[in-house]
Order: C-alpha cells, then structure tokens, then sequence
C-alpha cells in the first residue's frame, strides 16, 4: 500500500460501493454534523447583537430563535418532499437548475460553496474558541490549531463515507449527550429554582436599555441565528449512500437531526432568556462600586455636549478620551478649554479631564478600548461607564450610510470587557 493510499484511503472498485452504504445511526455524525455543531455558534451570533442592547435586547431571543424554528420547519418539509422527487440526491443546485433554469442553479450553487465554506470556517473557529478559552495557553497557537484541524477533516472526509462516519460518530455523539446533558441540567435547575436558577459565578450586570432596537437590526439578529441552519440540505443531496430502503433511511435521519437541532435552539434560547433573571442578585449581594464615566471625543458638537452632561449626572469622575489620529491636539485643547472647561468652571461645576491618546497609525478603535481596559485593571473598585454616541436615523436604510465605530467600540468591549465596564448609548436622532 503507497503512502497516498494510507493518508487517503485506497481506491474503491465499483463493486464496493455497496459496502460504502450507510444507515441512520451512522447517517447523523455523516450529514447531520454541520447541522448539529452549528446550534454551538447560531445562538451566539444572534445574542452578540443582542447583547450589547442590554435587557430589553435579550428578552427578544425567545421570539427570534421562535421564527428560526418555524423557517426550520418549513425547510424540513421541503426537503422530506425533495428526497422522494429525488430518490439519486438532489441538492439545491439540481432542484433549482431542472425547475427553474441554469442560472438558478447557478446561484444556489454560488450560495452553496460560499456556505459550505464559511461553514468549515465558522466551524472550527468556534471549536477552538471554546479550546483557548478553557486553555487560555493555547491562544498563541490559535490559527495554527485551526488550520491543524482542517487539515484532519479534510483528510478524513476524503476516505468516504463509511469511514467518514466511523470517525466522526463517537464525536457527534458525545456533543449531542453533553449538549442534552447541560439543557435538561439547566432545565431541572431552573424548575427547583421557580424558574429563577441562582448562578454559581456572578453574572454581568447588563443595563436595562442601552438602545433603540429597530426592524432593521432584529433582521439582523434573525439572519445571524439562522447561521444554526447551516448544512440542513445535506442529507437529500446524499440519498444514495444510504442503504436500502434508502429513501426511508434517508428521511429518519433527516427527522433525527432536525429534532435535534430543534432541541438544541429551544433549550439555549430559554436559558439565554433567563439572564436577566441571572442579573438580579439578592440585594444583599450587591457590593456598591463607585462609577466613573468615560466619553469618547471626536470634536465638539451637539451629540457630545449631551454624552458629556450626561455623564456629569452620573458620576462625578469623567474622562473625555479624545485618540488623535490626525494631529489635532492643540486643536482639541483649546476646543475643551473654551466650550467645556471655562463654561464649567464658571458655573461652579466639576470639570471632566480631557484625555489625549496618541495614535501614530490613525487606529481610533484600538487605543480607545486598550485604555478603557487599563483604566479598569488600575480600578478595581470602580464600575466603568463608557458613554457611546449613537445615530438614530429615521429609514433603515440610512444606517450604512453613517460611521459604524460605535458598533465597532460596543462589540470590542463586549468581547473583551467584563461585568465592570458597561456601555451606555447616547442617541441623537436624526
């Protein structure tokens, strides 16, 4: 046997090809494993939009995940009908080419390759995401593991489908169990708990509304949940490796994955809706924190004046951050000794400082959360309130229209913060 041979596996006669076909239980970890793992990453990139909204954004995770499984559903039947228009395969491509012409399979097979790959992508980056965060060690290595474990799965798929699925079936398995497992524990917990389960860790303390929400961003919500749909189509494009009856073996573990995933974006969307029930502590456990407002400054304006008066109203310590990246600092200096310090001061007022960080590669984002970041490590004592302006326009269309930095700042804080540094958003309306 040549070396090829044993990393790819030897080539198999036609007459072998039977042998290669598979059954349901072998049939999930084959087809269902993308469908499966994406209920791991579909969540949380719905509630990374949510988030940062505070409460009032994760009460709607429940309706959102609703409208997924309903979508799911309808899927589902479309593809139970597919598998018996087609008993020999028939994915989105062949479905759309022979009923609605060339250059609609064309499409859907554009839109299928892009999926499959960022599904590969997604995938493993959010696999080993989950390794370096239990393994904070390992982050140096991070692209590394992941191009390590592409390189396996790409080996491993090229060997066919039989030991494909030998493969992949102790690990599928073990995250459908341990996925189920963690569920029904937070499920029985949250029922002993009268549906108020006490954390083992505590929690963030999420704002109750830190912004508007609009029909624009719950679309994007519920277009970033539906990444828990990915690979959903892969069992009737492979109708034929299932073993006779194959279109009834095909169907089984059609509806076994789609249970499953069904399951799973319940199960994670009640817990998640639980987290405001996780915010509220015992009164008694809450430890008083001094806050201190943090503003970033551009230049002056309406929008900043009102961040800056609200952040007056909140807390006694301010700090304007100005990041000059394009060589203004005389400029901003006299601009805060005149619109804001004399004002102030003449009214008997505290006046916030004014922070100048240098920023020699114009990078605006970068110093401004690496800041806010050591400001909270040198304060442990303190509740870090960063005042992030916003525009509220009227069209949601408008939208991409405008600078996305404060978006851009929230997530980066939100990925990178901890329960001691809160966003707050300031609107102006356009």
């Amino acid at each position: 046997m040549s070396f090829f041979d044993l990393v790819v596996g030897k080539p198999l006669a036609t007459s072998e090809e039977r042998a290669e076909h598979i059954g349901p239980i072998v049939g999930i970890p084959v087809f269902g494993l993308d469908a499966l793992s994406s209920a791991a990453y579909g969540p949380e990139a719905a509630l990374t939009l949510l988030i940062p909204l505070g409460l009032a954004g994760i009460q709607h995770i429940v309706p959102i995940s609703f409208a997924i499984l309903g979508l799911l559903v309808i899927v589902f039947i479309s593809y139970l009908q597919t598998i018996d228009a087609y008993p020999h395969g028939g994915g989105s491509y062949t479905v759309a080419s022979e009923n609605l012409g060339a250059n609609a399979g064309l499409l859907a097979a554009a839109a299928l390759m892009i999926d499959y790959i960022l599904n590969a992508a997604v995938g493993i980056s959010a696999g080993v995401g989950a390794l370096v965060s239990a393994l904070p060690v390992l982050r140096p290595h991070t692209l590394a593991l992941c191009l390590a474990i592409l390189l396996i799965l790409t080996l491993i798929n090229v060997r066919g489908v039989k030991d494909t699925g030998t493969v992949f079936l102790i690990p599928t398995y073990l995250f459908v169990g341990t996925l189920l497992l963690v569920i029904l524990v937070g499920a029985v917990r949250a029922f002993a708990a009268g549906g108020h389960p006490v954390p083992l860790f505590e929690p963030p303390h999420l704002p109750v509304s830190a912004s508007m929400l609009s029909l624009w961003l719950l679309a994007k919500v519920f277009a970033s949940g539906c990444t828990a749909m990915t690979g959903v189509e892969a069992v009737s494009n492979g109708v034929n490796a299932f073993r006779e009856p194959t279109q009834k073996n095909a169907k089984r573990t059609l509806t076994i994955i789609i249970v499953l995933l069904m399951v799973f974006l319940v199960g994670i969307a009640l817990r998640s809706c639980r987290t405001p029930d996780r915010c509220r502590l015992p009164y008694a456990s809450r430890k008083p924190r001094r806050t201190s407002g943090h503003r970033p400054l551009d230049r002056w304006s309406r929008i900043t004046e009102k961040g800056l008066r609200f952040a007056l109203k909140i807390s006694d310590q301010v700090q304007a951050v100005h990041v000059d990246a394009e060589e203004c600092c005389d400029e901003v200096r006299q601009m805060w000794r005149q619109d804001v310090a004399a004002p102030l001061r003449s009214s008997g007022k505290t006046v916030p400082e004014l922070i100048l960080l240098s920023s020699p590669y114009r990078f605006v984002i970068a110093p401004l959360v690496e800041y806010i970041l050591k400001v909270e490590s040198e304060h442990p004592d303190r509740q870090i309130a960063v005042l992030v302006p916003e525009l509220v326009v009227k069209h949601w269309w408008e939208t991409p229209l405008h600078n996305q930095r404060a978006q851009l700042l929230k997530l980066l804080l939100l990925v990178r913060g901890n329960q001691r540094i809160m966003v707050i958003n300031i609107p102006w309306y356009l």
